[in-house]
């Protein structure tokens, strides 16, 4: 590849011509899993990124390696409704549901959600959740579209 080509990422920067900074948005934040999907864009200053991650550990990390394009929040989102927080054995994993599903045999990381099969959580807490109207307007950010495990309560806690 020549020094002059440009990447499939460059050619699709070109096509689209975006406005505006896309805004990501990354419920369950904790820096657990290696690098974020979102990474090379954030390297590139493409995205902002608000992070919404309840366990102190994680937010203190998160915020210690922060960029200026990049909030991280100790919110608990879920349907506006007091919940229990189970936080797993496993460093970092936290879920509203007590027990998590298996994943699918051809998940791309099918130990990923394995953090409360079976085992029982290392602790739990009562805490208030924070519904996504909410959310979404201490950023100003659109209504995302992917939000990993809490999908129906997410959309469910919508009012508009």
């Amino acid at each position: 590849m020549s020094a002059s080509a440009s990447s499939p990422v460059d050619t699709l920067l070109a096509l689209l011509r975006p406005q505006r900074l896309t805004a990501v948005v990354d419920v369950g934040a904790n820096p657990i899993d290696g690098d974020t999907p979102y990474k090379s864009m954030l390297g590139r200053r493409l995205c902002t990124v608000t992070g919404f991650e309840p366990q102190p550990e994680g937010l203190a990390s998160l915020n210690a390696r922060r960029s200026d394009l990049e909030t991280y929040l100790p919110y608990v989102i879920g349907d506006g409704s007091p919940a229990t927080l189970h936080i797993a054995v496993v460093p970092g994993m936290t879920s509203l549901f007590d027990e998590v599903a298996e994943p699918a045999a051809d998940a791309p990381d099918p130990g990923a959600e394995r953090h409360f099969a079976g085992e029982p959580a290392r602790d739990v807490h009562l805490v208030d959740t924070l519904i996504p109207d909410i959310a979404v307007a201490i950023q100003e950010l659109p209504v995302p579209i992917i939000v990993k495990a809490l999908a129906m309560q997410w959309f469910g806690g919508c009012r508009t």
